[in-house]
């Protein structure tokens, strides 16, 4: 058996932010090739909700 420990890879307290305070990694342009997905889970979001909550990471 290993006795290996595993770090958490998120904090277990949630923060609650402002939505100001949530900087995107780029901006998302229709001229990517991710645009058609990212329609499709902005329809998503506007039909049912948001399902889960966004996962932020800190700004050095």
């Amino acid at each position: 058996m290993s006795t290996n420990k595993v770090r958490l890879g998120f904090e277990r307290r949630g923060i609650d932010l402002p939505l100001t305070a949530i900087l995107p990694i780029r901006q998302v342009k229709p001229a990517d090739g991710c645009f058609g997905k990212y329609r499709a889970v902005l329809a998503s979001i506007r039909a049912i909700g948001l399902v889960e909550p966004l996962v932020v990471h800190p700004n050095k």
